[in-house]
């Protein structure tokens, strides 16, 4: 009985506030760049739970004093991403929100990435980042 009123529920849910998505799954649409709103920055990755983490692969560097920060390690790929974003910000089409919500991106070169001008906000992210690692299993009894 109580299943079936938690799944009445759940129905009505979807329908009155559209279909249900899990909340890692990259928004797709025309007006992203290669059809995918990323659900964080290239150069980070996401943990099981959805929130952002350094990318394996990758070494950063904060200087809070002038709001930067130094992305080593980054992929040519998302080199591209980034490009994008400067370019589509410039000319006003649809972005990511990078600049927004990081600062002023620049390659660098060599799969370095340079964040400039950020927030005392978007600095405390980074200072809080971490590389994510699995749990260690529980040994049995």
């Amino acid at each position: 009985m109580f299943h079936s009123i938690a799944l009445i529920a759940l129905a009505t849910l979807g329908s009155a506030f559209g279909p249900l998505q899990q909340r890692c799954t990259p928004i797709t649409g025309p007006e992203y760049y290669k059809g995918t709103k990323l659900v964080v920055p290239c150069w980070l990755d996401q943990s099981p739970t959805c929130s952002a983490v350094l990318r394996k692969g990758t070494e950063i560097f904060i200087d809070a004093k002038h709001g930067t920060v130094v992305v080593y390690g980054v992929l040519d790929l998302c080199m591209e991403f980034v490009a994008e974003e400067i370019a589509r910000s410039l000319d006003g089409r649809k972005t990511y929100g990078w600049l927004q919500n990081h600062g002023t991106l620049m390659n660098a070169g060599g799969g370095t990435l340079v964040i400039s001008n950020m927030t005392e906000k978007a600095v405390t992210r980074y200072q809080r980042l971490d590389y994510w690692t699995w749990p260690k299993p529980i040994a049995a009894p």
